[in-house]
């Protein structure tokens, strides 16, 4: 995960796993083009990371800022560490 935020350029990443329930899992980030509000109230375009993670009952999907996916790297890392497995 890391590598795909330093290596900006890179705009497709996916992992393909099964999960603790024997579930095929995949994920992907890709880099999009988003439109939001600014804290101007202004519409702008910007730079996006796409998250999507699907597995064989459910789809979840997110598209949120390069700021905001490092906060979320560090702070799944954290938890991580943090939480016994």
């Amino acid at each position: 995960m890391k590598l795909l935020l330093e290596n900006w350029q890179q705009y497709l990443n996916e992992v393909k796993f099964k999960n603790e329930l024997g579930n095929e899992i995949v994920i992907e980030i890709k880099k999009v083009k988003d439109t939001g509000t600014n804290s101007k109230g202004e519409e702008e375009e910007f730079d996006a990371i796409k998250i999507t993670m699907e597995g064989p009952t459910s789809t979840m999907s997110n598209t949120i800022t390069r700021q905001e996916a490092e906060e979320l790297h560090k702070a799944l890392m954290e938890f991580l560490n943090e939480t016994p497995t």
